[in-house]
């Protein structure tokens, strides 16, 4: 796994945790 797609993991994932809060 590179590091941009670690890192578009973790944005992905913050993305629909915040989507789920609201």
């Amino acid at each position: 796994m590179t590091d941009k797609t670690a890192k578009a993991k973790i944005l992905y994932i913050q993305t629909v945790i915040s989507e789920t809060r609201m």
